[in-house]
């Protein structure tokens, strides 16, 4: 009978230390959380301007309108005695430039290249690569939009 005890001590140790074995331990540390996102030092770049599109429509400039249509053609009058076309043709645009040609003047088999802008009311144009003096002269400048 004796030989029973001690297999049930042997059962019942083996039973405490696996119970033991496999509980957390009083030492060990509690789970560390997850870190707290810490906000970036730098400023974000600041989100980029809305690109206009060309504008279409009248613009004025000293004595000058210059009429920008919305099927790529265009035409520019000069007012000091009355109303003088002085020029019309086509453009392209792509991106900031356009590519401008004539129809009339004597500039008509020279493309000329623009660089442009326009923040609503004025439409900034600067000759990129023009070798029609002429135009490239007419051109350049600030054209305010017409109501």
């Amino acid at each position: 009978m004796k030989v029973q005890w001690e297999k049930l001590a042997w059962i019942a140790l083996a039973m405490v230390l696996t119970v033991v074995g496999c509980s957390p331990s009083a030492t060990q540390s509690p789970p560390t959380p997850a870190p707290t996102p810490v906000p970036p030092t730098q400023t974000p770049a600041p989100a980029a301007a809305v690109a206009l599109a060309f504008p279409t429509g009248v613009f004025t400039k000293a004595s000058y309108t210059w009429e920008f249509k919305a099927d790529g053609t265009w035409i520019v009058e000069l007012h000091l005695q009355g109303v003088d076309q002085i020029g019309s043709g086509t453009y392209t645009v792509t991106g900031d430039q356009f590519l401008i040609q004539d129809v009339l003047h004597s500039c008509k088999d020279t493309v000329g290249t623009y660089a442009w802008s326009y923040d609503g009311e004025v439409l900034s144009i600067k000759p990129v690569d023009d070798k029609c003096r002429d135009r490239a002269n007419m051109s350049w400048g600030e054209w305010r939009k017409e109501p």
